[in-house]
């Protein structure tokens, strides 16, 4: 009796419909990545009084800052003195014709004594205060409260240097130096301009958005990554990809903020705000978004490395073979190392979502926090690796 033979049927390859999900999953979440970094730095940094007067508090120590901030004094004291008109009053008329070289000395021992006031401990004291009025002003300004009562000159973040003008007119009469007596600080009142920008105002609704997103976005971002890492039948390259799709939104961040560098410099260079005081201050703002960055840069370099070293590839192999003397080793079965093995890609994503949260909770994570938790978390994901693998493969007999 024939028999009737029933045709095979046919295999279905890995669906294209998952693969692109899963690709678009990953995009998503590396777009989102940086703008996660930036709406954090935007909620515990630039809107914080607190932390934004805790970053730029050391820019009273920097000299390139009290140098344009000493010139600002001089400039104001003696243009509402008329120095010279003064002093080539005070001189005989035969002497009149020195009066220039005159104010021209004074104005150098203002600028002397002004530095040095601004060198001050007291200066620091002072320069935290105004800092934190400017500050307030400020987001009063992104945030729209009391926008009405606020208004900031042409988007400029200013200190009020009045104080220190009172102490600098107070050195001058104790040397005899009494041209500027009559000075009065509330009129001289010399702003010295940390940032600038003419956009200030504009820039209203996309603050308001990053600070409402400064949690959101991160989770968002995380959980992107994992349901791309889920869907994937190759696991262990999308954590390669998604490692090195990280690093790229890093990579972004650090570049767009030493191009945009340049191009914020040399439209705030002024006579009084010189070059290396604005970029002091730019750089300072942005330390904390900095380290950030490059932490993540770092992180999810080594993810990607670890996830290439971890695979079948000759160059993989040959350098698991060196690093351990010339024995591979396989991948663990049994016990804790043997679940460590088989879940190592789902430990990595929760060792990075971890340290995510951690920075994401933490109400004012500090440069060192970024630091310290990037390194525990490498620490984390190098122990998973040597955890996963088991005893070496022995040699087949000849």
């Amino acid at each position: 009796m024939a028999t009737t033979s029933v045709p095979a049927k046919p295999t279905r390859p890995y669906g294209r419909g998952r693969r692109t999900v899963v690709a678009l999953l990953l995009i998503a979440a590396c777009v989102l990545a940086p703008l996660s970094v930036i709406s954090v730095w935007t909620k515990n940094i630039l809107l914080d009084s607190d932390q934004y007067v805790s970053t730029v508090a050391p820019l009273a120590k920097n000299q390139a800052i009290i140098d344009s901030a000493a010139k600002e004094i001089t400039t104001a004291l003696v243009s509402q003195k008329n120095v010279e008109a003064k002093v080539k009053a005070a001189l005989p008329p035969r002497a009149a014709f020195i009066a220039p070289a005159v104010a021209t000395s004074l104005e150098t021992v203002v600028n002397r004594l002004a530095v040095k006031v601004l060198s001050s401990a007291q200066f620091q004291t002072l320069w935290e205060r105004a800092n934190r009025r400017a500050h307030t002003q400020v987001v009063n300004v992104l945030t729209g409260n009391g926008a009405r009562a606020i208004s900031t000159k042409n988007g400029e973040v200013a200190v009020n240097l009045g104080p220190a003008v009172d102490r600098v007119r107070k050195r001058l009469e104790g040397i005899g130096v009494d041209v500027f007596s009559g000075a009065d600080a509330k009129r001289v009142s010399p702003r010295f301009v940390l940032f600038q920008s003419e956009d200030l105002k504009s820039a209203q609704s996309a603050t308001d958005l990053l600070q409402k997103l400064a949690v959101v976005l991160p989770v968002l971002t995380l959980l992107l990554f994992a349901a791309a890492i889920a869907l994937s039948r190759n696991r262990r390259k999308t954590v390669l990809h998604a490692g090195l799709g990280f690093s790229v939104g890093m990579l972004v961040i650090l570049t767009a903020f030493n191009v945009g560098r340049s191009f914020y410099l040399d439209a705030v260079t002024t006579a009084t705000l010189t070059q290396a005081a604005a970029g002091a201050a730019y750089d300072q703002l942005l330390s904390f978004l900095r380290l950030s960055a490059r932490s993540g840069f770092v992180l999810g370099i080594i993810i990607a490395i670890g996830a290439w070293l971890s695979g079948p590839s000759a160059g993989a192999t040959r350098l698991r073979s060196m690093v351990r003397g010339g024995e591979d080793r396989q991948l663990a079965t049994a016990g804790f190392a043997g679940w460590v093995a088989r879940s190592r890609n789902a430990i990595r994503v929760v060792i990075i979502g971890i340290a995510a949260l951690v920075l994401v909770v933490w109400n004012h994570p500090k440069p060192v926090t970024v630091l310290v938790v990037t390194i525990l978390a490498l620490v984390a994901i190098a122990a998973t690796e040597i955890l996963a693998r088991g005893p070496s493969v022995p040699p087949e007999p000849a």
